[in-house]
């Protein structure tokens, strides 16, 4: 799919983005005319695709026959990085990641986990990448959710790596404030670490957007919903890809 670039900042405001993510954001809609205050962006460039694709989800009625349902986008992303952050292609302002979104029934989390395991040996096989780490970032001292609900989603994201066959490390609250996040790290030719893979589960965007599907018995559900990438940003991964 492809989703608007620019959003109203009450899409951001649901996502939590507005009050968790702002300050990386570029917003439109602000600028004040000579003798005028500054008044509140009505809009932003998008800087993820999560929010968009749950507007999508929530756009019409699911049934569980269409679930798994994975969503993919391509397009740009933009962020307000701090200009000193950036360097070449592997830290800019505007970038692609191969993105997806799933959205499942509760019981087949583990299932589309360990199908994104084997999407990511498969590529990191094909591209002769090897001695990558994996860990699991958990939930940072701002986040979204019910800390309970992290714990098991947390110990969940660590006994699927290590029935994937890795030793897991913990990145101690190193997630997104939406979600916590297994995270595949490859080392450059300089020694510097940088995230490729990652997969997490949302612990906000499905009851923010108020998602559902009509589950075996009639009845409304809440989906669970993943956030995949394999490469990450393909900017940032031509840039090590290259050098490697």
């Amino acid at each position: 799919v492809i989703c608007p670039q620019i959003m109203s900042n009450e899409l951001w405001k649901t996502s939590g983005h507005w009050d968790n993510y702002r300050d990386n954001m570029s917003l439109i809609g602000n600028e004040a005319t000579e003798g005028e205050e500054a008044h509140e962006p009505t809009a932003g460039l998008k800087p993820m695709n999560c929010p968009g694709h749950c507007a999508l989800f929530a756009s019409t009625k699911h049934s569980y026959r269409e679930l798994p349902l994975r969503v993919a986008e391509f397009s740009r992303l933009h962020r307000n990085e701090r200009s000193g952050t950036l360097t070449g292609l592997s830290r800019v302002r505007a970038m692609a990641q191969d993105d997806a979104h799933i959205y499942c029934e509760s019981a087949d989390v583990p299932a589309e986990i360990e199908r994104f395991f084997a999407m990511t040996a498969e590529v990191y096989r094909d591209l002769r990448l090897s001695g990558v780490k994996v860990s699991v970032s958990t939930r940072p001292e701002r986040f979204l959710g019910e800390a309970a609900d992290w714990d098991v989603a947390e110990q969940a994201l660590i006994d699927c790596v290590k029935n994937a066959g890795f030793e897991c490390g913990i990145k101690k609250g190193e997630a997104a404030f939406y979600a916590p996040k297994v995270e595949f790290d490859f080392q450059d030719v300089l020694g510097r670490a940088w995230t490729l893979s990652t997969i997490q589960v949302d612990m906000a965007a499905p009851t923010r957007f108020e998602l559902a599907y009509v589950g075996r018995d009639g009845q409304e559900h809440r989906p669970a919903m993943l956030h995949r990438a394999i490469l990450g940003s393909l900017e940032r991964f031509i840039a090590i890809y290259l050098e490697h």
